[in-house]
């Protein structure tokens, strides 16, 4: 069968007159000015949120604790976080300049602060131009501002709608808080990181065009004939299909969240919704970017991301161990957290009139539950290939995915895909007591499942709001 790699449109050369003009003095010399506008735009319209709820501080009161003008609650977070964004963006711009030679890297940056480096080729372990999307802390930032923006905007203006001059204002900052968010998510950060003997580097970077795109892979000592993909729609078709089950829940949680945000007439819980909305986007950009995953290309040491923009690792010859990780080890606490959550909330509501005899049973919820415990198992239990590759010094860890091999004409076969995902999750299931990692992960899974129902039908009622 014919094996899928991933490809760069335009960045393939096809002609000697395009060979010659790399061959060009400029051809050694790439500048560009890097600053990340999605963020500015980010940070003013948090920064517009603190700036109306402050105009009209005196629109009200929210009881918290004490009473307190409602700024302290709707519009302080979202300017702390503002000028935050604001200054990080504002500090991490550059002008960038590289060159290089036969045997060196020159990387000169200037902007509020300037620096000049210069690298041996032989000293660089490894080349990366990769996003800066599944770190701890900007997904806690998300869940924050999901939170706010659900919890305190939303739901407060639902509630004082027709009672209170400050109703339209919430509206209002709610629709501010969604574009900043999606935003923020959607438009991640970009580096190309270097790493070499002694330490390893960011270098912030922007879209550059196919031209400038062949300069740096030249200037960086890599082939562009290795980059040559297939156009945005059908990457982003064969992403979706090789993370089915991720788009899948991705998909119903979104759904889920919002249904709950705009109804009271479902309750599953105080703050499900908001966390079935910061999971689900993270799933379905984690599918639609193709990140943080990456294929091995016929290139020995170049991984190629998955992304629709171009991604890519490139080491030297070194050690490489391929682990085969399971949940929890491949997720961040925050996710962990989020997980755990959904399933003593699904068993919870599920199952409420086994502790509540009073109470009906609600197909719906049942139904629901399922849903979420299901997927949440199909993830928890399949396994992942990390990629550890050993230098002198240090290592570093790749998430290598295998694409799958019935690519015809480009495209991934959807039946072939879902008939594949079936065989490999029941293969890792019968195989599972030759892995002691995955029998330790469906045992915690288990403990999950099992301690909420004894720890409610027993009385216990808090960590299950």
């Amino acid at each position: 069968m014919q094996k899928y790699m991933p490809r760069i449109r335009g960045i393939k050369m096809d002609n000697e007159e395009t060979n010659n003009s790399l061959k060009t003095k400029d051809s050694d010399h790439l500048d560009y000015f890097a600053i990340h506008f999605t963020h500015i735009i980010v940070g003013l319209l948090l920064l517009s949120v603190g700036v109306i709820t402050l105009i009209h501080y005196d629109y009200g009161i929210i009881n918290f604790l004490f009473a307190v003008p409602h700024f302290f609650l709707t519009g302080l977070i979202p300017t702390l976080l503002s000028l935050l964004l604001l200054f990080r963006v504002f500090t991490e711009a550059e002008k960038v300049s590289i060159s290089s030679s036969k045997t060196t890297l020159n990387l000169n940056g200037k902007w509020i602060k300037r620096k000049s480096l210069r690298y041996d080729f032989s000293s660089i372990q490894y080349v990366g131009l990769k996003y800066r999307e599944t770190r701890f802390k900007r997904w806690s930032i998300v869940a924050l501002l999901v939170l706010l923006t659900i919890e305190v905007h939303w739901q407060n203006a639902m509630d004082l709608l027709g009672h209170a001059r400050i109703a339209p204002i919430l509206f209002i900052c709610t629709v501010l808080l969604s574009i900043a968010i999606v935003l923020f998510v959607s438009f991640p950060r970009r580096f190309i990181e270097i790493g070499t003997n002694d330490n390893t580097i960011l270098i912030p970077y922007r879209i550059l065009s196919k031209d400038k795109q062949i300069q740096l892979l030249n200037l960086l000592k890599l082939s562009p004939d290795h980059f040559y993909r297939d156009k945005s729609i059908t990457i982003l078709y064969n992403n979706i299909l090789d993370g089915f089950s991720s788009f899948l829940m991705g998909v119903f949680l979104m759904g889920f969240g919002i249904v709950l945000a705009l109804t009271p007439a479902i309750f599953y819980g105080s703050f499900t919704r908001t966390i079935a909305i910061v999971l689900g986007m993270k799933l379905i950009l984690r599918v639609l970017n193709g990140d943080p995953f990456y294929f091995k290309s016929n290139e020995k040491n170049l991984y190629i991301g998955r992304s629709l923009r171009l991604t890519f690792i490139k080491t030297v010859d070194a050690t490489t161990k391929v682990k085969t990780c399971f949940s929890p080890l491949r997720y961040h606490f925050l996710e962990i957290a989020c997980f755990i959550y959904l399933i003593f909330q699904s068993i919870r509501y599920s199952f409420r009139n086994i502790w509540y005899p009073y109470m009906t049973f609600s197909v719906l919820y049942f139904i629901i539950g399922m849903i979420i415990i299901g997927f949440i198992f199909i993830r928890w239990i399949t396994p992942i290939n990390m990629h550890q590759i050993q230098f002198d010094e240090y290592s570093i860890k790749i998430r290598n995915m295998d694409p799958y091999n019935q690519a015809q004409g480009g495209r991934v076969s959807l039946k072939l895909v879902i008939i594949n995902k079936i065989k490999s999750f029941i293969s890792n299931l019968k195989n599972m007591k030759e892995n002691r990692l995955q029998v330790i992960s469906l045992g915690i899974f288990v403990l999950f499942i099992i301690w909420p129902i004894i720890y409610i039908l027993f009385g216990g009622n808090f960590l299950i709001i």
